[in-house]
Order: structure tokens, then C-alpha cells, then sequence
């Protein structure tokens, strides 16, 4: 039964590894019998967030509470959580049985006694071989294992190794169980047949799941609320259903599935401007005139024989058979919309398109340029991002008379900064990390060798992790007084 009252409490907490930020001040609550999924790409600090929990790593800052009381200091084994790991971590010298009760054969429990006066006396003793072989046949019997008991671990399959790795976790009554990518080792279907059960056994249990996955489908199936991790970051914290309707940002929006993201202006309330086209949605307090990005998921596109009812006029460029439905790519114009129906339209086919306004999402845009901080060189070169550039100076500044190192805030366009495919091309370097289609253009993300991102909107195709040279013609630096 989940409840309002918060288990688990991180605040402000960071992680660094050999000067790399893995965790940039995280402030996140879990309720008790919450079953809370974290979801990222690889690398975006979720697994770390994770072991931190769990007391295998040690925060550089912030702290983690459980039940109004600090855990910074409070080793793994004696914190009220136990952990599932992807790889099962099982003792292939011991059965299965062995394997459950490794832990209860050391954990020691308080008992109270009478003396002959009455007096109460507490002791830390174990447990008796009973109550061992009592909670161990519970915890078979939850995991779907029983009779399984003297079963040698190596002759299980990966499904069977993986639930005596549940009820091992399970079997010390832990407040909270921790699962770090646990079905990531399984074929496709045990992995459906797995979420199932572990979403029975959340309901039964009634403890708290802190669940780690990249895998966007279980995140939406298992979880109460899933947090959506970037670059050691949470981008959004929401149900399931918010996640996937109301995604925060464009990287939430496309990471939680296909998605057609698209620049537009909102017009005024409950009119958006994309595709050179107007339409009417449900948004409202953005202002006027104002740029903003638009979501659109594939499934609530209409598609149809091409007439005047149509929003937009496209021509079906392809079409994949996806099982239950068709993911068709219709070209508008310059634009490219991803549509899916369970009809089929050939290559070739002029079709019709409709959007209804409660299936358009707008969104705050993140920023509208690049803008970073430097200081004048000269009156022809700025530095910043650890490079010098060719520059044009406003009036404002050219009328100084001693320019040198004075501050400046630099602007810079998306589309105007140049990518090279010889790093040596480029005044900077760096390295493609995140790449966004917004049904004209890419937008990437480039990491600079100065540690800082610069932003950069193109035609050309690229692939994260790609190195390249970074350049901007002199007059497309907007420079001004910070």
C-alpha cells in the first residue's frame, strides 16, 4: 500500500569521479510501498544514484535519509535495503536454498526474556533453523521457485536464476529493495513474464522498489512514478501517463518513445505556430509570439486518402509493418512527420493529415541560442569555450578605449555554427553527445574540450560520439555588455 509519508529523502546530492560530475545535485522523495522506476540512457548517473542508496558509494556531497534519519555514514549492511543485481550475483557453490539463506544464516535478531524476577533482558541472537527454513520456503513460494530448493544454481535458467536472486533480497524483509537492471540479462518474453510478476510481488509485499532500467517500455508498465535521468541530472519526476503525455522537456519527450518535436511560436493562448501551418491546441500562458517546442506522438496523427479535410497535404516516403500497426514517414513540405495506424500507405501515396488540438503538446523551449561568457582579446578576436575567434565588435564596445580582457557576453545563433569533420578545421573540438530530429533539421549537442555545450542546429547527418571541429563566422558572434 503506497503511502504519502516519504522513506526515502535525497538532498542536493552530488557524485564525482576523477573530476567528472555523475550526479549534480539531485533532490528527490520516495514514498513508502512506492515502486519508483529511475530511466536514463546509459551513463546518466542512475545506477550510480542507486549504489549511493545502497551505501556502496559515498556521495561527494548531500546526503540520503530514510525514515527522518541520515544514512551518509551508515554502512551497507546495516541499512534497511537489500539489492538485486542485473548479473544475480548467486553462489554457484551453494544450492538454492543455501543461496536464500546465506544472509539469515548471519543476521542476528533482538529478543526479550524474563529473568525469575520478570525483569526484560534483550539479546542479539540468530535464528533458529525453523524459522531459516520458514522464511526461505515464503520467499520460493512468492518468487514462483517452490520445490526448488536443493536445485544445483548453475542448472537454473536465467529466469529461475534471476528469481532466487529476488526472494535472496526478499527473504531479510528489507524496507526498500533496490534492482539494478535485473531483467537486462533475459530474453524478450521472460522479460515480460518477469515485469509481471515483479509488479504482483511489489502489490503483495507492499514495500518500496527503487527499479533502474534504459528500457522506457518497463519503466512505463512497472512503476507508481518514474524519474527521467540526463547527464546526472533528473529532467522530470512524474505517474507513467504525465511522463508520456507530458513530457518536461524534448529530451523527455524523445527518449519516452517516438515523437515528431518540432520548433513553432506560440500565437497567442490556444493557437501554436509549426510547419509554416496554425493550429488550434489547448495550451495557454506562454505569452504571445513566443517560440516554443511542440510534441506530437505518432499514434495520434490522422492519416487518410488525400482531401480538402486534410490539416496538412503530404506524400508517404515509407512504410514499416510493425506488428500491430504501420509506422508510415509522410514528407509536408520540408518537414517529416512520423505517423502510425494500423492502415498501410504505400511510397508514393498523397495522404491527408489531421491533429486534433488535445493531441498537440507545447512545451517551454530550454533556450533559443548559444550564450556563453568571454573576454575581448583585441578588437578583432573574443575568447571563449577555451578558443580565440574572429569577432566584430558592436558600437558599444568599440568605443572603449581599453578593450583587452574586458568581459563580454557572446551570443550565437544554432545554425550558425559550423561543424567540421577534420577536428583540426575547427578553432575548438568536440564530441557529439545528444542528437534530436525535429522533423527539418538535427539539433545536436556537442560536449567542447572546454567542458561546456554548445548547441548547433543542421541538415548534415551525424552520430553521437563523433569528434568535430567547432567554427563561427566573425560576423554571426553577437557580442554585448554582460
Amino acid at each position: 500500500m503506497q503511502e504519502l509519508t516519504p522513506i526515502i529523502e535525497i538532498r542536493q546530492l552530488s557524485k564525482h569521479f576523477n573530476g567528472k560530475t555523475a550526479l549534480d545535485q539531485i533532490d528527490l522523495s520516495i514514498r513508502k510501498g512506492e515502486f519508483v522506476t529511475i530511466l536514463g540512457p546509459s551513463g546518466c548517473g542512475k545506477t550510480t544514484l542507486l549504489r549511493i542508496i545502497a551505501g556502496f558509494e559515498v556521495p561527494s556531497s548531500g546526503d540520503v535519509w530514510m525514515e527522518g534519519s541520515t544514512l551518509t555514514d551508515t554502512p551497507p549492511h546495516l541499512r534497511p535495503v537489500n539489492t538485486v543485481f542485473q548479473r544475480y550475483a548467486l553462489f554457484p557453490h551453494l544450492n538454492v536454498f543455501e543461496n536464500i539463506a546465506f544472509g539469515l544464516k548471519i543476521k542476528k535478531v533482538a529478543k526479550i526474556s524474563l529473568d525469575k524476577k520478570g525483569c526484560e533482558h534483550t539479546r542479539l541472537t540468530g535464528l533458529s533453523p525453523r524459522e531459516i527454513e520458514k522464511k526461505v520456503k515464503s520467499a520460493l513460494k512468492m518468487v514462483g521457485m517452490t520445490g526448488y530448493e536443493f536445485r544445483d544454481v548453475d542448472s537454473l535458467s536465467g529466469g529461475q536464476q534471476q528469481r532466487v536472486a529476488i526472494a535472496r533480497a526478499i527473504v531479510n524483509e528489507p524496507e526498500v529493495l533496490l534492482l539494478d537492471e535485473p531483467l537486462g540479462a533475459l530474453d524478450l518474453k521472460m522479460r515480460k513474464d518477469m515485469q509481471l510478476e515483479l509488479k504482483e510481488m511489489h502489490r503483495k509485499l507492499g514495500i518500496t522498489f527503487v527499479y533502474v532500467t534504459h528500457d522506457q517500455e518497463e519503466a512505463l508498465a512497472l512503476s507508481d512514478t518514474v524519474v527521467v535521468m540526463r547527464d546526472g541530472r533528473i529532467q522530470q519526476t512524474g505517474s507513467p501517463i504525465d511522463i508520456y503525455n507530458e513530457p518536461a522537456n524534448a529530451f523527455v519527450a524523445d527518449f519516452m518513445g517516438e515523437s515528431n518535436i518540432l520548433d513553432g511560436t506560440m500565437v497567442r493562448d490556444h493557437l501554436v505556430r509549426f510547419a509554416d501551418t496554425e493550429f488550434e491546441c489547448v495550451d495557454a500562458g506562454f505569452g504571445e509570439n513566443t517560440p516554443v517546442e511542440v510534441v506530437i506522438r505518432p499514434e495520434d496523427i490522422y492519416i487518410f486518402d488525400n482531401n480538402e479535410k486534410g490539416m496538412l497535404t503530404g506524400l508517404v516516403v515509407s512504410s514499416l509493418f510493425k506488428g500491430i500497426f504501420n509506422e508510415m514517414t509522410v514528407r509536408v513540405d520540408s518537414f517529416e512527420f512520423v505517423v502510425q495506424d494500423t492502415r498501410n500507405y504505400e511510397p508514393g501515396r498523397e495522404v491527408g493529415l489531421i491533429i486534433r488540438p488535445a493531441d498537440i503538446h507545447v512545451m517551454e523551449v530550454e533556450r533559443t541560442q548559444n550564450r556563453f561568457e568571454g573576454s575581448l582579446i583585441d578588437a578583432e578576436h573574443v575568447a571563449f569555450l577555451d578558443g580565440v575567434f574572429e569577432c566584430t565588435l558592436p558600437s558599444e564596445l568599440s568605443s572603449l578605449e581599453d578593450i583587452k580582457g574586458t568581459p563580454v557576453q557572446v551570443d550565437i545563433r544554432f545554425h550558425r555554427v559550423i561543424l567540421h569533420d577534420n577536428e583540426e578545421d575547427g578553432i575548438i573540438a568536440g564530441e557529439i553527445a545528444f542528437i534530436l530530429y525535429k522533423c527539418d533539421h538535427f539539433h545536436l549537442t556537442v560536449h567542447t574540450d572546454s567542458g561546456e555545450d554548445i548547441y548547433v542546429n543542421t541538415q548534415d547527418v551525424w552520430d553521437v560520439g563523433d569528434r568535430v571541429g567547432i567554427s563561427v563566422k566573425p560576423r554571426y558572434i553577437k557580442l554585448s555588455v554582460p
